[in-house]
């Protein structure tokens, strides 16, 4: 287990110092330069585009006389529900939202699900398995997509996406480079990040495979440029493959495993009476429950990929369990739904930081040192009046889901919104003591 393993290599690192009188110096601030930073892994295999890490050096003790037992970790410590309650009413109110749900992970289980406000202002109490668009939160979602077509043998992250779509995706600048799955998870395709509200049909998307592109060698760091279009055209190239819609494929193959009743088009869930309605930050309904009811996937796959950067409906407490499938290396409830390479090629990052200090994984952000601990893998949304987020620390196996309706939007200096910022620093630091 992650957390016995780090016990474990912390203890060797402290005998070491003991044994050379040498001690280590003190961790850097946010502030300072980091260096290229090795993701937190569970499993690498396959993995090879970084280097092993080194173990530490051994001390050679003496053996012991007798069979020593296997450390074990503390049991996690109860969450005060009362408290988290509270401050999650606090922070609602001090941002006006609408309805917050939230659901805290602690060492890899779900540990408590909150909610306040409205699902439908006036009339419906949230709570904490209402369904809401959780915008690029989404993309978590299809980068599971890909990982498990990956362990079905249908794709690879170095897939040139060209046969799928019976023609050469290519930018011109560079002919001999391929675009790929990889690239486009990893935000690095070079694809020209076309309008939102653009076209998103079958021919379209083909058409522009060869010519929409910008500068920058496709799949180089160097490259990189969120783009939403490029999930888009990731969520179509990915139906083709498994010939059947996102969600259709979903369904089958994580999220009847899983209890899941989730979506990119609202209108087809099973639970529609869960449905919240979407306000705008002014309270204004941004998308009503007859409009969302009303929205349902093609029959064809390939055939529109307009949702599938941040369309996705979902609860907090669903999205919890999928945080416990990435910590758990692709386990839900003793049973393997991904593979641990899948969600270790999921947790690997590009080796530089980006100009906010977070560094780029597939598909979600990783930053070190942030609430406490060595590192948090994290992903936000919004659109349509929502503000999300979706972060865990891979090596205690706490995270924290937020998701607002009509609440205000301003982020911190890594983008993620203060609403939720304030709700995961109480939480981190909570479970922490």
């Amino acid at each position: 287990m992650k957390k016995t393993v780090c016990m474990l290599i912390g203890i060797c690192m402290i005998l070491c110092a003991l044994f050379s009188g040498c001690a280590e110096n003190g961790g850097s601030s946010l502030s300072a330069e980091f260096p290229t930073i090795e993701p937190v892994r569970k499993n690498t295999e396959s993995i090879v585009t970084q280097p092993p890490e080194t173990e530490p050096p051994e001390t050679n003790p003496a053996p012991p006389t007798e069979t020593e037992p296997e450390p074990t970790l503390p049991p996690a410590p109860a969450l005060d529900d009362d408290a988290i309650q509270d401050m999650v009413d606090y922070v609602a109110s001090q941002y006006g939202a609408v309805g917050l749900q939230v659901a805290v992970v602690n060492n890899g289980q779900i540990a408590g699900l909150y909610a306040t406000g409205w699902a439908t202002k006036n009339e419906t109490p949230m709570t904490p398995q209402h369904k809401l668009r959780v915008a690029s939160i989404s993309k978590i979602i299809i980068g599971l997509a890909a990982m498990k077509l990956q362990d079905q043998g249908i794709v690879t992250l170095g897939s040139d996406i060209s046969p799928f779509w019976n023609t050469t995706a290519r930018n011109p600048r560079y002919p001999d480079v391929p675009i790929t799955i990889d690239c486009l998870l990893t935000h690095t395709s070079t694809v020209t990040p076309y309008a939102n509200d653009g076209p998103m049909d079958y021919n379209t998307v083909r058409d522009r495979l060869t010519y929409g592109y910008g500068y920058g060698t496709p799949g180089d760091i160097g490259s990189w440029g969120y783009n939403n279009y490029g999930f888009r055209l990731l969520g179509m190239t990915l139906e083709l493959a498994a010939n059947q819609s996102m969600d259709q494929y979903l369904k089958e193959n994580l999220f009847s495993q899983m209890g899941i009743d989730a979506g990119f088009y609202p209108g087809d869930l099973e639970n529609t009476e869960l449905l919240a309605t979407l306000y705008w930050e002014s309270n204004y309904a941004a998308r009503s429950l007859q409009e969302q009811m009303n929205m349902h996937a093609p029959d064809t796959p390939g055939a529109d990929g307009f949702h599938y950067s941040g369309g996705l409906t979902i609860s907090a407490a669903e999205l919890a369990k999928i945080m416990t499938l990435l910590i758990n290396d692709g386990v839900y409830n003793g049973q393997a739904v991904v593979s641990s390479v899948a969600v270790a090629q999921m947790e690997e990052y590009l080796p530089h930081r980006l100009y906010d200090g977070t560094y780029q994984a597939r598909p979600m952000s990783y930053i070190p040192q942030l609430y406490g601990r060595e590192g948090i893998y994290f992903h936000t949304g919004s659109g349509w009046g929502v503000y999300n987020c979706f972060s865990y620390d891979p090596i205690s196996g706490d995270g924290v889901v937020v998701l607002t309706n009509g609440a205000s939007g301003g982020t911190n200096s890594y983008g993620i919104y203060m609403v939720c910022d304030a709700i995961n620093e109480y939480v981190y630091d909570l479970i922490s003591n």
